[in-house]
């Protein structure tokens, strides 16, 4: 029975909304392919399509910013023609991973060669899926790491070297998070605990009542009621303790601490360092011990001692000043050598001081006198000599003598002296002395001025 005109219509009509939908499903797929060919052929990362036998089907135009290579050069070619050989038996099972189980894998790191050459870094994310044929295939978007590969590679080297002079330092960096209720963690000791504590640092990770129980107990306490304040106020805190080795020694550690403040944990992260101090201790205790000896050595000696500047100012004066000037050590201290020399001899001494300052002059003994603090002067025999400070400045060092008595007793002798020289001239009677020896020989030393009178 042949259809009606109406049917074939009715028909035609269907066929022509048929076609209209084909079409604009076609419009559709055309503008969405469009869409998506712009994203992949703009987009940074680069995006490939592989068969399952591993062919690349399609390579992005930016493959070739990538890797030096045009996408008509990449597709039609086994993906891995360019994967370094270290690398390639990794890729190929990670690509037979996600071809039979359908589950995306990220993260997949390789090297890719360079058209010029040398290998870059990617990072790729694979996915599998259906292709309009039903024909599985794979897609990977790949990454340039290559920066970042190396900048973890310096930063590995670094660590190598850090641990290696950790390991070599005779020093103990620690690192600790500590909370606002005084609660604090260990993260971090380096190889230095061993020597330094007696304990590896796996060990007091694990328990630090191991070096905790062996500090002397009131540098403990002295230590925990201090370190809190400067570690919530995230200043610098340095502190000294005795510590009972396991070895039986008795050591003293410098403890020096810095803090900043962890917003996200919550907490204050510390960097610790920790050095053995013992020989220094016990070289500043025998230091002290020594500076104890000459100190009471100088303060009870009868010598002053006496640091003078180029310029003649008294910058240190022994603290026995007090007993021998009347001074003290500070009222002297700062002032020139005019306050205690006096006026008579002070010129001398001034160009005294700058020859030997200058070098034109090496020891130099001289006498003057110095005014004692109740107006008096006393006679004083001093050598001065050129020398150094703490600081390495130039300087005069003074060792006085008290020779005062001496110079009354000469002056007691001379005047004697005169007064017999006086009374022998006056008298008639002329004074003699003579040396006598065995064999009868005599020597005559002096004879007074009776002699003119009774010999002529």
């Amino acid at each position: 029975m042949n259809p009606t005109i109406a049917q074939l219509q009715h028909q035609i009509q269907e066929l022509e909304s048929q076609l209209a939908d084909r079409q604009a499903q076609i419009d559709r797929l055309t503008v969405s392919e469009a869409k998506f060919r712009a994203i992949a052929e703009h987009a940074s990362d680069t995006i490939c399509m592989i068969n399952p036998s591993g062919w690349v089907t399609y390579a992005s135009p930016n493959v070739e910013e990538a890797i030096g290579y045009s996408a008509a050069e990449v597709e039609g070619h086994a993906f891995g023609a360019l994967i370094h050989p270290e690398d390639l038996p990794h890729c190929r099972q990670v690509l037979q991973q996600v071809a039979e189980t359908g589950q995306p894998c990220a993260g997949l790191e390789y090297r890719v060669l360079h058209r010029q050459g040398h290998y870059i870094w990617h990072r790729a994310s694979l996915s599998a899926y259906q292709n309009a044929a039903g024909e599985l295939m794979l897609i990977a978007i790949g990454r340039d790491i290559t920066d970042r590969q190396l900048a973890e590679a310096e930063l590995r080297e670094s660590k190598t070297q850090l641990n290696r002079i950790l390991d070599n330092t005779a020093a103990l960096i620690a690192n600790y998070r500590v909370y606002g209720d005084r609660r604090f963690i260990p993260d971090y000791f380096s190889s230095g605990s061993l020597p330094l504590w007696g304990f590896t640092p796996e060990a007091v990770l694990e328990n630090p009542q191991l070096y905790q129980s062996r500090i002397e107990p009131e540098d403990f306490q002295r230590f925990l009621a201090e370190e809190y304040d400067y570690i919530f106020n995230e200043q610098p805190y340095t502190t000294e303790y005795r510590y009972h080795h396991p070895d039986g020694n008795l050591r003293w550690i410098q403890f020096s601490l810095k803090s900043y403040r962890d917003e996200q944990e919550d907490c204050w992260r510390c960097t610790t360092l920790s050095i053995d101090i013992t020989d220094r201790k016990r070289a500043e205790a025998a230091l002290a011990k020594s500076e104890a000896k000459f100190r009471t050595m100088v303060e009870d000696a009868r010598e002053l001692i006496v640091k003078v500047t180029t310029e003649g100012i008294l910058s240190y004066i022994s603290p026995n000043v007090v007993h021998l000037l009347g001074y003290t050590p500070a009222e002297m201290e700062g002032q020139h050598l005019e306050l205690l020399v006096h006026p008579d001899d002070l010129a001398g001494c001034v160009k005294l001081v700058q020859s030997v300052a200058a070098g034109h002059l090496q020891d130099v003994g001289f006498e003057s006198r110095m005014r004692h603090k109740n107006g008096s002067y006393r006679w004083y025999t001093s050598n001065l000599s050129r020398s150094k400070d703490e600081d390495g400045n130039p300087m005069l060092l003074s060792v006085a003598r008290d020779i005062t008595e001496r110079k009354l007793a000469e002056d007691a002798l001379r005047t004697s002296e005169a007064r017999l020289n006086r009374i022998l001239d006056r008298t008639l009677a002329c004074i003699a002395d003579y040396r006598v020896y065995r064999d009868r020989q005599f020597i005559a030393e002096y004879f007074s001025s009776g002699s003119y009178q009774l010999w002529g």
